[in-house]
């Protein structure tokens, strides 16, 4: 399911029957990714209820270039889908998952200056959660 926080409560944009990228965050914070669980309903393989290992954020990468520099901060998981950059085309995403808020909020807070200039506002966002 993707939906979207509104000043009205939650609004459901879509539901779709596989994994979708509101969900890879479960790559790194979640017991069991949404890719294995979906593997498991298919197979018909016991579906445990997943726990949320830590406060989780992701970063959809679109139409941006690979920066290395993300990578040297600790909590950045880098998902890279090796796809040639276009505007508008998503390329990876990042994974942030922290036990510790204000680890995780200066973690953003450091990852700003080395995305595009139109994630700022989407990043203080995600830091706003966790004040």
């Amino acid at each position: 399911m993707e939906c979207f926080v509104t000043p009205q409560g939650l609004l459901i944009n879509e539901l779709a029957p596989r994994v979708h990228n509101s969900g890879h965050w479960t790559q790194n914070g979640a017991s069991i990714s949404q890719f294995e669980l979906h593997l498991r309903a298919i197979t018909d393989l016991p579906l445990p209820q997943p726990v949320v290992n830590n406060p989780s954020v992701m970063i959809n990468l679109i139409g941006s270039d690979l920066n290395y520099d993300w990578l040297k901060l600790p909590l950045v998981h880098l998902h890279w889908y090796d796809k040639e950059v276009r505007p508008g085309r998503k390329v990876g995403h990042l994974n942030l998952t922290d036990s510790d808020t204000s680890r995780l909020t200066a973690t953003l807070e450091a990852l700003i200056p080395l995305l595009p200039p139109e994630y700022a506002s989407g990043v203080m966002w995600a830091q706003s959660k966790f004040s």
